[in-house]
């Protein structure tokens, strides 16, 4: 029935008696000849219409996105071994922080304990080779004995020289210590230490578990670069550039609000979601987690727009309309409903323009003006 909601306020706030002793409560009807219709100033009172100007305001276009929060890859480390064995102890627990350096996990490994003794096999052989080779070389220049022989002990020292130094390399990979294994001082245990600085955040094994070559044991984050990662759509991203102010929120903490700006743009869009990732550095990151979901506004250069209050806007499917108070007499306001298309909204203001030509110096109808809508259906 048209005007039930605004006649049913009207009823309770106008103290008008509504018993069923006449049977028939006072309703006043909205007339409505297209898009005007009139209220009287009692109707407006009880559903909270005012009337202010329409204004031009500074207002900062926005473009929103969502993502998360990221740390980068520098800032990551894998914790695995290069050679097989068997976990033997582990140091930290998901959450600690560890620093750059520290042993994380100790294995056992039988194939560490074969490289030792190898390398101890080959730095104790090169000399002999290196004696063998510098004394053959003297007969050969003196015409002692046959070139071929002087030609079989070069061939000799040479390879035991480059296996030693391929030893070298290993072992240092692993971090062990050459000097002690010179020393006869071989161990079967390898200590798997942190390149990084960080907090640990997986842990992938467990005492005696078997560890595999180059298999992850786990994983250790630095936040102190923890970024955001807003996936910015194709129309937007050429409104996009360097040091843009980004406003931020997590939805699931609604009293956090963050700041940043922008640092970085993709360079290539992805093709199935048509987006490019827009890198921000925050400000604030001390109690953020990495992947937390994120929506960002990117603040845009001002702009002087035509603005309305949010609660002078009606939205209703997939239009949007305000109205104009087109005159007053008496008791009366007549109101007009013209549509319009909103280009972006900041703090409580909606920037629109008109779909048809307005006098834009008329009254706006603000507060009350859904009530306006369903009494006018």
């Amino acid at each position: 029935m048209r005007n039930h909601l605004l006649n049913i306020l009207i009823c309770t706030g106008t103290l008008i008696s509504c018993s069923p002793r006449d049977n028939q409560p006072d309703e006043k009807e909205i007339p409505i000849d297209g898009d005007y219709f009139t209220i009287t100033t009692e109707q407006a009172k009880t559903i909270g219409v005012d009337f202010r100007k329409l204004e031009y305001m500074e207002l900062s276009e926005a473009v929103t996105a969502n993502g998360f929060l990221e740390i980068p890859p520098q800032n990551k480390a894998i914790i695995s071994s290069n050679v097989s064995g068997k976990t033997m102890k582990i140091n930290y627990l998901v959450g600690d922080y560890v620093k750059k350096g520290s042993e994380i996990i100790r294995i056992e490994s039988i194939e560490f304990l074969e490289m030792q003794k190898n390398y101890s096999i080959i730095k104790s052989t090169l000399k002999y080779l290196e004696d063998d080779y510098m004394r053959q070389k003297t007969l050969s220049e003196q015409n002692v004995n046959a070139r071929k022989v002087f030609l079989q002990a070069e061939k000799d020292y040479l390879s035991a020289k480059a296996e030693l130094e391929s030893m070298n390399q290993k072992l240092d990979l692993l971090q062990a210590d050459r000097r002690a294994i010179e020393e006869g001082n071989v161990t079967p245990y390898l200590s798997i230490r942190s390149p990084i600085q960080g907090y640990v955040t997986h842990v992938n094994t467990a005492i005696g578990s078997f560890v595999e070559d180059r298999g992850i044991l786990a994983e250790i984050i630095n936040p102190e670069h923890l970024h955001a990662e807003l996936n910015v759509y194709e129309r937007d991203i050429l409104k996009l550039r360097k040091g843009q102010q980004v406003e931020i929120r997590i939805p699931q903490i609604e009293d956090l609000k963050i700041r940043g700006e922008v640092f970085l743009i993709d360079r290539e869009l992805d093709e199935d979601a048509r987006t490019a990732t827009v890198h921000v550095h925050i400000h604030e990151n001390e109690r953020l987690l990495s992947g937390m979901y994120i929506e960002g506004n990117v603040i845009l250069d001002n702009k002087k727009v035509l603005a309305v209050p949010e609660e002078g806007l009606v939205r209703e499917e997939n239009s949007s309309f305000v109205y104009f108070l087109m005159d007053q007499s008496g008791e009366n306001y007549t109101l007009k409903k013209e549509f319009v298309n909103v280009d972006f909204e900041q703090q409580g203001m909606a920037a629109i323009h008109f779909i048809n030509k307005v006098d834009t110096t008329r009254m706006l109808a603000v507060g009350g003006v859904y009530y306006l809508s369903s009494g006018t259906e």
